[in-house]
């Protein structure tokens, strides 16, 4: 009977392959991330609970922190930790010896490129001073949210760009599953089922927000870009998310799928051959003919530039000219712990970097600022690689990144679960690898 069971767990283990792990990978984190755009709609209908959008947010963010510290886990046993936190330490106090020596910075950037558990050291100093501030807050709630989604973000980059690196996901099939779960599962069942996520001409998705549903569909058209080969899935996912993101009414993100669609245009033509002009034409056509088809439907809140003044823009500035007069007693250092920004302005302020300079001092803004800086220079390892114009490759990548940063930070991305988990995927997966402005030709 033993050696029955052991050569069962020897099969077992042998038909446990490569491939076999990268399929279930791929698929599991695709579900669980759909699991997390549709709960708050699982919510609201299954099981009766109501409010304003994102009033599950609470309660979403610990939940999808639980099975991303399990993907840790996996990939980076404890024992494997406690071997870092040693060795490490050493390798870090030689990169610093290297770089006072040298007066240069890169033994440090390359440990942390070699080295992606040194994120965690980043997130850590944020940490601290973050709990610094929400320790003095009158009502802790916001800050403690603000720490969840800060880990969420950080462990989130490590998995999925550990994932990539060690070939145990599809990226392919990965962004394949958000265009099926975000441009065709959610919009037919808030239209055809639900009824009642279109209000005043803006479409909500099950994200019951405009403005969310409309950046997190614009980071999956750029993922669906850099990431799938196939140039109808590609062709596909740029019309329904130009169409999707045009029916929210919101403007820059709009805007940035467009600039983002015409450069990496630019870059096929300018890297193909004449041959490769075919493959393209079918995308920009059907692209072209859905931005017409919704040009010409005027009762779109995102082409009523005019009509609503540029948008939004004045009601904005408004919260931030007060939130800036608001700091001015402080020399502009802030500080005035978390959720008093919102309190003093009865609104969300809709900046999430200039909430943070207000409610966590300018210094916790600026080490907030080190993690997606640190994660771009990561990301930025594969554009590096890029065949053709390697710098000006490299600074069009960062440039973008940064861009997007402040775009998302601008719809109070930073405040939402599903939000902070695509941004996150977005910034691990969107440059490809290798990394060229023209396609993804990795398995």
């Amino acid at each position: 009977m033993i050696d029955q069971a052991r050569d069962r767990r020897t099969r077992r283990r042998a038909s446990y392959t490569r491939p076999v792990v990268r399929r279930r990978t791929t698929y599991v984190a695709a579900v669980l991330v759909l699991l997390l755009a549709f709960s708050e709609a699982i919510g609201r209908y299954v099981f009766g609970l109501r409010g304003s959008a994102g009033f599950l947010n609470p309660w979403t963010g610990p939940l999808a922190l639980v099975p991303t510290i399990a993907a840790f886990v996996w990939l980076f046993p404890v024992k494997g930790l406690w071997r870092f936190a040693a060795s490490g330490s050493r390798a870090f106090a030689s990169a610093a010896r290297t770089a006072a020596l040298t007066r240069s910075m890169r033994p440090l950037a390359a440990l942390l490129r070699e080295r992606l558990e040194w994120l965690l050291v980043v997130a850590g100093a944020i940490s601290i001073v973050w709990a610094v501030f929400t320790a003095l807050s009158p009502s802790p709630q916001k800050g403690l949210r603000d720490l969840v989604y800060l880990w969420l973000m950080c462990l989130l980059f490590v998995v999925f760009t550990t994932l990539r690196d060690r070939g145990l996901i599809r990226t392919e099939r990965f962004v394949q599953a958000l265009v099926i779960g975000f441009f065709v599962v959610m919009p037919l069942i808030s239209l055809l089922v639900l009824k009642d996520t279109y209000a005043k001409h803006r479409f909500s998705g099950l994200l019951f927000s405009p403005s969310v549903f409309a950046v997190v569909s614009s980071m999956i058209v750029q993922l669906s870009l850099t990431n799938i080969k196939n140039r109808w899935w590609r062709m596909a996912a740029v019309v329904l998310g130009l169409a999707l993101v045009g029916l929210s009414g919101t403007r820059s993100p709009f805007v940035a799928a467009v600039v983002f669609i015409a450069v990496w245009l630019f870059a096929r033509f300018f890297g193909l051959r004449l041959h490769g002009y075919v493959k393209v034409i079918a995308p920009v056509a059907a692209a072209a003919i859905a931005a017409a088809i919704i040009f010409f439907d005027q009762q779109l809140r995102v082409f009523q530039f005019t009509k609503w003044k540029f948008g939004s823009i004045p009601t904005r500035l408004s919260y931030y000219k007060g939130l800036m007069s608001d700091m001015r007693g402080s020399y502009y250092i802030g500080g005035y712990t978390p959720g008093s920004a919102e309190k003093r302005r009865s609104v969300l302020p809709h900046f999430d970097l200039l909430r943070f300079w207000h409610d966590y001092s300018v210094f916790g803004m600026l080490l907030w600022l080190l993690l997606p800086v640190c994660m771009f220079y990561v990301a930025l390892r594969y554009a590096a690689a890029a065949r053709v114009a390697r710098r000006l490759t490299v600074a069009a990548w960062a440039v973008w990144l940064f861009a997007m940063t402040v775009l998302v930070s601008v719809h109070n991305i930073f405040q939402t679960p599903i939000g902070v988990v695509v941004f996150t995927i977005f910034a691990a997966l969107v440059i490809p690898r290798p990394a060229t402005l023209l396609d993804d030709h990795s398995a």
